[in-house]
């Protein structure tokens, strides 16, 4: 029976076609129902596609597609036909507010009070799952442990189940686990909002809270219109869409329930959740949330850089310039920062030097001010190159390895020789900035190990591999995006076989030793401050 889905022919989705996608916690429910009763009135089948299953065989007449749990690798393939799409989009806040109460009540036992891995859960590296085959795919999820994954989401150790996570973690805690959870579905979302969006739209963004009761018959109606639905002036057929959706109250009901449920919805622990997503929601979702333009509490991404920062991320502009040495530090790993760069004078190289961290590094005493004035090195915060309304709470997550990308963007140095504290040098670096390579690309970069994933115990690198995607999609769909890069545009082969696009490892360029000429490299540099 598996083997026969996997021969059947495959053909997109035809501009006669309708296509319906939904995510989880964005309306799958309500989708279906919706989807129903506008296809059948019309004389459409409907054929449902979870996860990655492909398109159907075309019919004689417009086939009505319901796609869930849609993956970013299978976008182009629902798009690319010219089918009208409607698209049921959420709010990232109220998605993992949402998800976490669902979860947390033990919804969806199959998986949540599994200690196996699921879909909803888990990632299959790209090999295993490019069949499209949800079937053959389950096998691979039955045989690898959930155990990694909850650790993954930072459960806590006891915790052999999604289940157990939530209900054992606090709720600020938990409702993190969750953000990290749904982040790959959410991203999915975003990726499509993105690539569907722009002048000759066939999408519509069907917003979840537009279905509510006060707001549900004149959506039915404008969506019936825009879909040109032969009966979008039926009476009845209104009711009936109502019916399917509010009666019984386990459609729209149970999709609003942080927000309709009377006994759910008025909980203490729902009020906190919904708190927590107004006030405290983590720097990811906040941002998430903005980028959706779904949020009326987190409506726009605040800039990373201050205006003046903006032309040194480019350029190296704001009256700097020149050739320089930076690194990162803390004061963990002071002593050995200020190791490396006396090695690094004692190779006789005379660039400037720059130890950036971010707010971590108090004044030196006497002792390390004597240190700091033998390696030649100047300490900068990069707290005062970043827009003053970046809010405080998001300032942890730049530490540690994010200090590396985000220094080079605001050093006032054009020609970047960056340095990790660990490095040893036995020679000048500085003769690297004559190198061929360097002078032809404005870059010089050394390959790192490649750490694999997605072996039984170590779960594929999804989110990294996700947001490279979701970049490219902007990148493509938008040429403003990148103004820099010729178009249209379309990822190299180079790219697409790389372990961290394909999810395979997160190592890829070692950061230890790297040289970047921000003005040469200008579309490099363009990228990493359009992502930021």
């Amino acid at each position: 029976k598996h083997k026969c889905r996997m021969q059947t022919s495959v053909s997109p989705a035809a501009p006669d076609d309708w296509v319906w996608i939904a995510h989880h916690k964005t309306g799958t429910k309500v989708a279906e129902e919706l989807a129903r009763v506008l296809c059948r009135s019309s004389g459409r089948r409907v054929a449902k596609n979870t996860w990655r299953e492909p398109p159907r065989t075309k019919v004689a007449r417009g086939l009505c597609h319901l796609v869930l749990k849609l993956q970013p690798q299978d976008i182009a393939r629902w798009t690319g036909g010219g089918a009208r799409i409607v698209h049921l989009v959420r709010d990232p806040a109220e998605m993992v507010t949402s998800g976490y109460l669902y979860h947390r009540r033990g919804s969806e036992p199959s998986w949540t009070n599994s200690s196996l891995c699921s879909r909803d859960l888990c990632q299959l590296p790209d090999a295993a799952a490019a069949t499209g085959d949800k079937f053959a795919a389950q096998r691979f999820f039955n045989a690898m442990p959930a155990a990694p994954w909850l650790r993954l989401l930072g459960c806590p150790p006891s915790a052999r189940t999604y289940l157990d996570c939530l209900r054992t973690a606090g709720l600020a805690a938990g409702l993190a686990i969750e953000t990290r959870r749904a982040a790959h579905t959410i991203e999915t979302m975003l990726a499509l909002q993105t690539v569907t969006h722009g002048p000759g739209s066939r999408t519509r963004q069907l917003e979840l809270r537009s279905l509510e009761r006060a707001s549900f018959n004149a959506t039915f109606r404008s969506l019936a219109a825009w879909l040109e639905h032969p009966a979008r002036g039926d009476t009845e057929l209104l009711a009936r869409a109502r019916r399917l959706c509010f009666g019984g109250g386990k459609v729209l009901t149970a999709a609003h329930a942080t927000r309709g449920s009377p006994s759910r919805a008025g909980s203490p622990l729902a009020a906190a959740a919904r708190a927590w997503a107004s006030n405290n929601a983590t720097p990811a979702l906040r941002e998430l949330s903005a980028r959706s333009g779904l949020s009326r509490t987190w409506p726009h991404v605040p800039p990373l850089f201050s205006d003046t920062a903006k032309d040194r991320a480019v350029s190296g502009g704001g009256g700097g310039g020149g050739r320089g040495v930076l690194t990162c530090s803390a004061p963990r790993l002071l002593d050995q920062t200020l190791a490396m760069l006396t090695r690094l004078r004692a190779t006789g190289c005379a660039l400037p030097a720059q130890i950036w961290h971010v707010g971590e590094l108090g004044q030196p005493d006497s002792a390390g001010s004597r240190r700091l004035l033998a390696a030649r090195a100047a300490v900068r915060d990069l707290r005062e190159a970043l827009h003053p309304a970046l809010p405080p709470s998001e300032l942890g997550a730049m530490r540690g390895f994010m200090c590396k990308p985000l220094a080079v963007l605001a050093t006032d140095f054009d020609e970047v020789l960056l340095l990790d504290h660990e490095t040893y040098l036995f020679r000048d670096p500085t003769r690297l900035f004559s190198a061929p390579a360097y002078a032809r690309a404005g870059a010089l970069l050394f390959r790192d190990r490649i750490k694999h994933h997605g072996a039984r115990n170590q779960p594929p690198l999804r989110p990294p591999s996700l947001y490279l995607a979701s970049l490219a999609a902007q990148h493509a769909a938008s040429p403003g995006f990148l103004p820099t890069a010729s178009q249209p545009w379309s990822p190299s082969e180079s790219l697409l076989g790389a372990p961290l696009w394909r999810g395979a490892s997160s190592h890829h360029i070692d950061s230890s030793l790297l040289l970047l000429s921000k003005s040469q490299a200008a579309a490099a540099a363009a990228a990493g401050a359009a992502a930021g």
